[in-house]
C-alpha cells in the first residue's frame, strides 16, 4: 500500500529488487515499476477524492501484463503477476481485468496479501505497536481511537452518504466503496489458474489468519 518505488523500499530494505535480483540470476525476466502515486504525486493529489484502486494500482499492473506479453524476450504464455500486500490483495482484479483486455496471466504469486477488510487491519496493526510498550504511549492511544472510528465508518451505512473529500484512514470515502464487498480469498479462488500465496509467520501487519483464509478459500482446489 501507498506510493511505493520499483525497489518497493521500506527502510532499508528494499524487497523488489532483492527479488528481481534472484529470479533474474535464474532467467527469468521481471518488470518493475514506480507506482502511479509515487511518480505523479501531485497530479494523483489532485485526483485523490475520486481515486480506486483500479486507479492507485490495477490498471498499471494490467499495462505491466500487456507490456512483457509484446516483448520478443518473453515467453508471452508464462507471464505471472507477483503481488505483495495491497498488489496480492487485488491479484483477482488484475488477472480478471487482464483476461478481459485478451493478455492472459499464466498464474499469480500472493506475498503477504490481506484477506480481510484493510480498514480493519489498520488498528491492529496500530494496537501491535502500542502492546510493545511496557507504559502507555498516549499519542498511540489517540491514534487507535481514531483508525477504529475510521473503521467503523467504513464499514458502515453513513459511508455513502459521506462528502466526496472527507478523509478516512488516509484515504476518501470513494476508495472505500470500491472496496466495500470484495472478499480476496474468496475472489482468488475463481483464478482457476497456478497461485502461490507465501505469509511469513512473524508478519505483525498481515497475520497468519489472513493466510489461513486464503487456505480455506482454496482448499480442495
Amino acid at each position: 500500500s501507498g506510493p511505493n518505488d520499483r525497489d518497493e523500499t521500506i527502510g532499508p530494505n528494499k524487497v523488489f529488487r532483492d527479488l528481481a535480483w534472484g529470479l533474474a540470476s535464474r532467467g527469468i525476466a521481471v518488470l518493475r515499476y514506480e507506482k502511479r502515486t509515487l511518480r505523479h504525486q501531485g497530479r494523483m493529489a489532485a485526483l485523490a477524492p475520486s481515486l480506486t484502486v483500479r486507479d492507485e494500482t490495477v490498471e498499471d499492473a494490467v499495462l505491466a501484463i500487456e507490456a512483457l506479453s509484446r516483448n520478443a524476450a518473453v515467453d508471452p504464455e508464462r507471464v505471472y503477476l507477483l503481488g505483495h500486500s495491497l498488489g496480492g490483495t487485488l491479484a483477482p482484479r488484475i488477472a480478471a481485468a487482464s483476461g478481459a483486455a485478451a493478455v492472459g496471466l499464466r498464474g499469480c504469486v500472493l506475498l503477504a496479501a490481506p484477506a480481510r477488510p484493510l480498514q480493519e487491519l489498520v488498528a491492529e496493526q496500530l494496537e501491535y505497536i502500542a502492546s510493545l510498550d511496557a507504559v502507555p504511549n498516549p499519542d498511540l492511544t489517540r491514534m487507535i481511537e481514531s483508525a477504529r472510528a475510521d473503521a467503523a465508518v467504513i464499514a458502515g451505512p453513513e459511508l455513502d452518504s459521506l462528502p466526496a473529500d472527507a478523509a478516512l484512514l488516509g484515504a476518501y470515502p470513494a476508495y472505500w466503496l470500491d472496496l466495500r464487498g470484495y472478499h480476496p480469498a474468496r475472489e482468488t479462488a475463481l483464478i482457476r489458474k497456478p497461485l502461490l500465496v507465501m505469509q511469513g509467520g512473524r508478519d505483525y501487519q498481515v497475520t497468519l489468519r489472513d493466510f489461513d483464509a486464503y487456505k480455506a478459500a482454496l482448499s480442495g482446489m
